[in-house]
This record gives structure tokens, sequence and C-alpha cells, in this order.
């Protein structure tokens, strides 16, 4: 069973949303299993640095909707995600120092952060930007 599943309540009803939601939980999953098949550091370091820019990928890609649709709530929306970003970039620091269930720890972080983030917070912008024309 993976460690996060993607489920239909965690749709926004954007699809191009939806689509990157599932590739970030599978992201998430991949790392989650190099740490239960107890992977090396060099290797842990590798999937937090592909979930790092894959996170600011669609983080960009949420803000420039948020741009094109006038979403009022976009910069507290864009500190979120930037808090976001830097616990990933802090957790590979102290990965890369060796520092001991570094991802573990960011795991448990990331599937409560992320399942509250898009079922609030995502759905609440999906819902005005759907009445503004976004599909």
């Amino acid at each position: 069973m993976a460690f996060f599943e993607w489920t239909p309540q965690l749709s926004v009803g954007l699809e191009s949303v939806d689509r990157q939601h599932r590739l970030l939980i599978g992201y998430i999953n991949e790392l989650s299993d190099a740490v239960d098949d107890e992977r090396s550091s060099l290797s842990l370091q590798k999937m937090l640095e592909r979930l790092r820019n894959y996170t600011k990928v669609h983080f960009a890609y949420e803000e420039a909707m948020f741009k094109v649709y006038r979403y009022e709530e976009a910069n507290d929306h864009a500190h979120a995600h930037h808090a976001f970003v830097r616990m990933i970039e802090e957790c590979e620091t102290r990965q890369a120092k060796g520092e001991a269930s570094v991802a573990a720890d960011l795991l448990k972080y990331l599937k409560t952060w992320l399942a509250e983030h898009i079922l609030i917070e995502d759905k609440a912008y999906a819902v005005v930007l759907v009445e503004r024309g976004a599909k």
C-alpha cells in the first residue's frame, strides 16, 4: 500500500492541477519507499532534490493561474508555498550533513501538510478560478 493515496476527495476540480498533485504524491511515495528500503543517503538526497524541483514547478503553475484569474488570496497562498519549499530545502541540507531520519521526518510533515493544503487552500482557490473560467 502506498504511503499517500490519491483519493477523489483530493480533486480540486481542475484537471491540470489534479494531475500535478497526483504526480507530487507519486514523488512522495517514491521517497517513502526509499526510506523503507533504507536506501543510501545519496539516493535520498537526489529524491529530495527531485521533490523540491517538481514542487517549485507545480507551485509556479498555480501562482501563474492566480495571476491570470486575479485570485485575491494569491499572496497568502504563495507564502505557504515558499514555506513548504524552505522546509524541503532545510531537509536537504540536513540530509547532506548525514543527519539520521531526516527523510522519514519530512514524510510525516509532507503527508499532513499536503493533504490539508489541497483539501483547504487549493480547493478554495479552485472554486474561485472555476467561477472565473478556469478549466
